[in-house]
């Protein structure tokens, strides 16, 4: 019976390795096209040292948490268009497992996980988002693990769950500035578990 459920596992989890090896080859592979309008800003406000991040940063109406990040993989891999893209590529293909692991969490299913994690992997704003030298895989990423802290929060609410919340908040809004709307949606949630709504989750 134990080798039956370690088999079982072990299944699982090359599924999900294929799933995410899938992933990262849909997103990798154009990484090394030529950068595009946008990405060229990205290219321009790391080019130059970190002194020249904020300024930069502001004037393309962004924060520089995002570009703090590809500067220190540019300073140690150089500034290829591979590598301004990268911190998206792997933002992207982390996306697609933490997609499948949360699933499971909540429904108890791995076949409704890795389905979930198959839909993200192929999915053409996904894929998209993750070929780019632009902050919005990672705000996805981030934005996964916010939600997953925010529905642990309203069901067994501590100290612990609300500094990770407010933490992972402040990260998205400085990642970008209209991430703030997930804020909105969180608390209009919120509302309605208070009035008595039920949305139970498995792993809640």
């Amino acid at each position: 019976m134990t080798t039956h459920v370690s088999w079982r596992r072990r299944g699982r989890g090359c599924l999900l390795a294929a799933v995410a090896g899938l992933a990262f080859w849909l997103r990798i592979g154009q990484a090394t096209e030529s950068l595009w309008l946008d990405e060229l800003h990205t290219s321009w406000v790391v080019a130059d040292g970190a002194q020249q991040l904020v300024p930069r940063a502001t004037i393309g109406n962004y924060t520089p948490a995002y570009f703090g990040l590809v500067w220190a993989v540019t300073k140690c891999a150089g500034a290829s268009e591979v590598c301004l893209r990268l911190p998206s590529v792997l933002a992207g293909t982390a996306l697609v497992a933490g997609v499948c692991l949360v699933v499971v969490r909540w429904t108890a299913s791995w076949s409704a996980g890795l389905l979930a994690a198959l839909l993200v992997a192929l999915d053409r704003h996904c894929v998209f988002y993750a070929q780019e030298a632009r902050p919005y895989a990672l705000v996805q990423l981030l934005g996964l693990l916010h939600v997953v802290v925010f529905g642990c929060l309203v069901y067994r609410p501590h100290l612990a769950l609300r500094a990770t919340w407010i933490g992972t908040g402040v990260m998205l809004f400085y990642l970008h500035y209209t991430a703030a709307l997930l804020f909105v949606a969180e608390v209009a949630f919120y509302g309605v578990v208070r009035l008595g709504g039920r949305f139970p989750l498995a792993g809640a």
